[in-house]
Order: C-alpha cells, then structure tokens, then sequence
C-alpha cells in the first residue's frame, strides 16, 4: 500500500469535511459519553503526548476505536498487554517482557466517521482486508473530535507538542509526517 501524498487540496477536503460534520442526534449521548471518559484520561494521554508527536486528542480517540478505552490492551490493535501482540501488527513491542504496562505499549505504537452525517459504510473487518460496505458500530474518530472541539476540550488550530517544532498548526502536521 502506498502512502498517502498528503497536498494542499487533501488538507482542504479533510478540513471542509470535518467543518459540515453533525453528530446524528440520536448518537448524542453515547457519544458525549465516549468523550467524558476520554476527558477523565486527558493527563495520562497528554503525559503520552509529552513524550511522542502525537497530540493528547488523538492518541485518545485511537484507544476508544482499538481497545474501547480498555488499559489493559495494547494501543496497536487492542490484543492483551499480557502478551506482544498476536493481531496486525503481530509482536509487538520489539522489546521488553510482558505483561506490558499501557504506556510502554502505546509509545511503542505511536512510533510504528461514523455517526455522523458523512459516513455511510467502509471498515476494515480482518487484517489487511477492507470492506467497502461493513459498516462500523463504533463511534468514530473525527465525531469524537468534533464534539471534544464544539466543548472546547481541544484546540485543533494549536501544536500540543514540543516534538512538533516544524508545526506552526496542526494542519501542517500530515505535510511533515507523510512521504511526498
């Protein structure tokens, strides 16, 4: 799989996207609940944050859609930290002895749209294999931070970072992370 060449019109169209998204109405309250519970793990995640490029927000809402907010799994894919990981990606941390504790686990992965008006279908439903019409049950990424935003929880026009020393906002962050 390639990656993706992250241009001036993508960024446009994410932003254009994330900017018309509503949460449905009627997945209000599940999904103010995921950010309340993301909100009680703000100072683990920013103490993660502090440590990797990723802002606090993000690694949250990548723990909800892999581990369902479980500490106990790995931030990877949600396998066990009683073990490295047996899922895509398989054996991971490289190094170190289980159990693993989150956080060892979860730097380790940060190195390595649904319910709202936008999604329709589209998931991945095994390792490496994608499905256009599965549609997903959880909660998705960008509503979780469209409502962390709307409660002013998050500031996405700021870096979170001091690694992001190449960022004046977080919109130019994808230019620095992906190959062009």
């Amino acid at each position: 799989m390639t990656a993706p060449k992250f241009t001036a019109a993508l960024a446009k169209e994410y932003s254009d996207l994330f900017n018309r998204c509503e949460i449905a109405a009627d997945k209000m309250t599940e999904v103010e609940g995921v950010v309340q519970r993301i909100l009680r793990f703000q100072d683990r995640y920013a103490r993660l944050a502090a440590q990797s490029t990723v802002p606090w927000y993000v690694i949250a809402v990548i723990h909800n859609m892999e581990c369902g907010l479980d500490f106990t799994k790995h931030l990877h894919n949600g396998d066990s930290l009683k073990r490295r990981t047996v899922n895509e990606p398989e054996g991971r941390p490289k190094t170190g002895q289980p159990p693993f504790a989150f956080d060892v686990s979860a730097l380790d992965a940060l190195e390595y749209d649904k319910y709202s008006n936008l999604y329709t279908s589209g998931k991945y439903i095994a390792d490496k294999k994608w499905s256009k019409t599965a549609v997903s049950r959880q909660c998705g990424a960008a509503v979780i931070l469209r409502r962390m935003s709307e409660l002013s929880a998050i500031d996405l026009a700021s870096p979170t970072s001091s690694k992001l020393t190449n960022a004046t906002t977080l919109a130019e962050v994808p230019s620095h992370l992906f190959p062009g």
